[in-house]
């Protein structure tokens, strides 16, 4: 057996090898380096193979040593690399350069097993996410791989990940940048640009779902079905609008309930009087301060995820100045909340004085057409800002695309004209990720 399994392996690595001898260009050498790894692997496997009898004695020698994680990480990685790049999947790495006690050998097995799953079992074009955390135990540090993709959910079947990895976002340096998604369909576009979270707010819901404006017609019920469908579909972290929390406390808390059992990572709640309006809007009224930290205090309370994040909005900018905007929003943060924003900036002086009063991070709306002065994501980071957010952009931009459709079918009885401004059918399916449905179908036997 040993012969029989060892024989065509060092044939496939003396031709690697000969092949390394060889003029060969970057790219090849690069490959043929793949194959001579993969092939070491894999005799490596069969020594494992061979000794199965050591592991049904219980017998099974471990070679415990420092391994340094970003080197196993990265052995791992280049073993997967040529399998994501025919799918187009991009694989991330956040591993930091402690060392481990492990058998290198093993732990190389055990990541290169989380990979190759992760990215067999993603969509074309999607994204692996590999971190690393770690947890005090017995006087030491526990070490978890942590492997999180874009896989269609129909396969998901651990936990919602996505308050977690909002709360790495935070903690990286530089700003977020986030893009507002109406439908579901706008989020998987969202997703695959490359964006590490986005926003579903009451503006872009109310008028997809209802066709009615920001007014309050939209209940919590329909906004969390909104945030459900939405997250049921993507991975990356969606923060949502949670309105002024749709009633008093206990209607606060309900919303928070819902919103993260929805799977939201985060959610704003304001400070409006209900019925409230869109923050851009005019004639807008606000609650006492003291009622609005006790919504906040209640939101804290009501999460079940202590990596849920709470977003405090406050509208007071239009009515009682920038003084009670900040004040509001720090007091906030003092009460629990993880993110100060404050809504409807109208000069570059106001945009500018808030970061240096509000001492915690910053989320900003750059509405176009609003009432805030359009800045850079730059020119914001230097600010100071942590987050921003364009909030229904989206749906500007679908809504005049639809409006050109309109009138091109009208007036010249043909749509190919649009052709170069809209996406092909194929790019469609694909975005909706026809073909590896197909395939799962098949794999379940699915009729």
């Amino acid at each position: 057996m040993s012969h029989e399994l060892r024989t065509p392996l060092h044939s496939i690595l003396g031709f690697g090898q000969l092949l390394k001898m060889d003029t060969l260009s970057s790219e090849q050498e690069e490959n043929v380096d793949r194959v001579l790894a993969a092939g070491h692997h894999l005799l490596k496997l069969v020594d494992e193979v061979l000794h199965i009898s050591r592991i049904e004695a219980g017998n099974l020698a471990l070679a415990i040593e420092p391994v340094p994680l970003r080197d196993a990480l990265r052995a791992a990685i280049d073993l997967v690399q040529s399998m994501a790049a025919v799918r187009n999947v991009r694989i991330n790495e956040l591993a930091c350069g402690q060392y481990i006690l492990a058998d290198q050998q093993r732990l190389k097995q055990v990541l290169l097993n989380l990979l190759s799953n992760a990215v067999k079992y993603n969509r074309a074009g999607g994204r692996v996410t590999l971190s690393v955390a770690e947890t005090p135990r017995d006087g030491h540090f526990k070490k978890s791989f942590l492997v999180d993709g874009s896989r269609h959910r129909l396969l998901r079947m651990s936990p919602n990940s996505g308050p977690k990895r909002l709360r790495e976002l935070l903690k990286q340096p530089g700003i977020i940048r986030s893009l507002g998604a109406h439908d579901v369909f706008t989020a998987l576009i969202v997703e695959q640009a490359g964006f590490e979270t986005l926003f579903i707010g009451g503006f872009g819901t109310s008028a997809s779902t209802l066709g009615l404006p920001d007014l309050n017609f939209l209940t919590m019920s329909e906004m969390a079905d909104a945030v459900r469908r939405m997250t049921a579909r993507v991975c990356i972290p969606v923060i949502a609008d949670g309105d002024t929390g749709y009633g008093d406390l206990h209607n606060v808390q309900h919303t928070v309930e819902a919103f993260e059992a929805a799977g939201a990572s985060g959610i704003l709640l304001e400070d409006q009087v209900m019925p409230k309006r869109c923050g851009h809007f005019a004639n807008k009224r606000v609650i006492p301060s003291e009622e609005m930290v006790l919504k906040i205090k209640a939101a804290v309370k009501a999460k079940n995820d202590p990596d849920f994040v709470i977003f405090a909005r406050t509208d007071a900018r239009q009515m009682n100045g920038l003084d009670d905007a900040i004040d509001r929003v720090n007091r906030c943060c003092e009460s629990g909340a993880d993110i100060a924003f404050i809504e409807a900036p109208e000069s570059l002086a106001e945009l500018e004085e808030i970061p240096k009063r509000v001492k915690h991070p910053l989320f900003v709306n750059m509405l176009t057409g609003g009432v805030t002065p359009i800045l850079s994501v730059k020119e914001l980071e230097q600010l100071g800002y942590k987050i921003v957010v364009c909030p229904i952009e989206s749906l500007m931009v679908c809504a005049r695309a639809m409006r050109d459709l309109c009138e091109t079918w009208k007036n010249t009885g043909r749509v190919d004209k649009l052709a170069t401004q809209a996406m092909s059918f194929g790019e469609v399916k694909k975005l909706l990720g026809v073909e590896e449905f197909l395939k799962l179908r098949e794999t379940l036997s699915y009729q």
